[in-house]
């Protein structure tokens, strides 16, 4: 919520609808994940369609929004599974 609270002031949406965005973020990883077990997926090949994905949605978005993603991921999986550190 504290995350939440920062970027509403910057953005304008309600913190609420921000929870839930990262929520459903969240979710939609966890049940790949869980799906890649169950049907036996390398998780190299997974992890190659993710970030493929993920670095197009980056071109479209401004640094802005790069910093939100980042901060997002590092306030819901903690500091210490963050993959990069503030410079």
């Amino acid at each position: 919520m504290i995350l939440a609270n920062e970027i509403t002031s910057a953005v304008g949406l309600s913190p609420q609808l921000i929870v839930m965005i990262i929520s459903l973020g969240v979710g939609i990883m966890i049940s790949i994940g869980l799906f890649r077990i169950f049907k036996e997926i390398k998780l190299s090949s997974l992890m190659i369609g993710i970030y493929s994905i993920i670095f197009i949605f980056m071109i479209f978005a401004d640094n802005f929004g790069h910093a939100i993603a980042f901060d997002a991921s590092g306030a819901t999986t903690g500091a210490m599974t963050t993959p990069l550190s503030y410079p």
